[in-house]
C-alpha cells in the first residue's frame, strides 16, 4: 500500500495524512495537500469578496424557510447533528482526538440503556453523551471516553471526573 502521494499543486510527495478525504477521487483523497487546499480556498474566496454574504442577504427569507422546514421534517436527525457537531467542535478546539462515528443510537445500544453516572435506566429522549474524562479536562471524544447518561446527571456532573 502506498504511504505517500504527490500534491498536484506544490508537486511535493507527502504522507497520506497530509491530504483531505475526498470520496470522489479514485484513491479517496483530495488532489491537493492540506496546505495547498487551504491556500486555494483562501484565493477563491479573495476573488469573490462578500459573495456568500450577498447571496444570503438576497435569499435570506427563502433560506430560513427551507432550514425551518427541513428541521421540522428531520427533527431527530437535526438534533443529533447539532449535538454531534457541538462535541466535535469542542474536541477540535481543545486539540483532542475526535471520533465522528459516535452517535446516540449506537451508544444507547452499547450501554444497554443504562446511565453511566447513576446506573438507572435511561429513555432515549432524556439521554445525553457523557465524557468520562471531560473534554475541558483534556478527555477525547472517542468511544472509550463516552458513556450514556441522563441529561440531568450529565449536567450536574459538569466538567468533573
Amino acid at each position: 500500500m502506498t504511504t505517500m502521494k504527490r500534491c498536484c499543486r506544490c508537486k511535493e510527495h507527502l504522507p497520506l495524512d497530509e491530504f483531505y478525504k475526498n470520496s470522489a477521487q479514485h484513491d479517496g483523497l483530495h488532489v491537493y495537500c492540506k496546505t495547498c487546499a487551504r491556500a486555494a480556498n483562501r484565493e477563491s474566496l479573495a476573488r469573490r469578496p462578500g459573495y456568500d454574504k450577498r447571496y444570503y442577504e438576497a435569499h435570506k427569507e427563502r433560506l430560513k424557510v427551507y432550514s425551518r422546514d427541513w428541521k421540522r421534517k428531520n427533527n431527530k436527525r437535526a438534533r443529533e447533528l447539532l449535538k454531534g457537531y457541538n462535541h466535535e467542535r469542542r474536541a477540535r478546539l481543545a486539540g483532542v482526538p475526535c471520533d465522528k462515528t459516535i452517535s446516540m443510537d449506537i451508544l444507547f445500544v452499547r450501554d444497554k440503556g443504562f446511565c453511566g453516572i447513576c446506573r438507572n435506566s435511561v429513555e432515549l429522549q432524556e439521554a445525553s453523551i457523557d465524557h468520562i474524562v471531560p473534554i475541558a479536562r483534556g478527555g477525547s471524544h472517542t468511544w472509550d471516553n463516552v458513556q450514556l447518561s441522563h441529561l440531568p446527571c450529565n449536567l450536574s456532573k459538569g466538567a468533573r471526573m
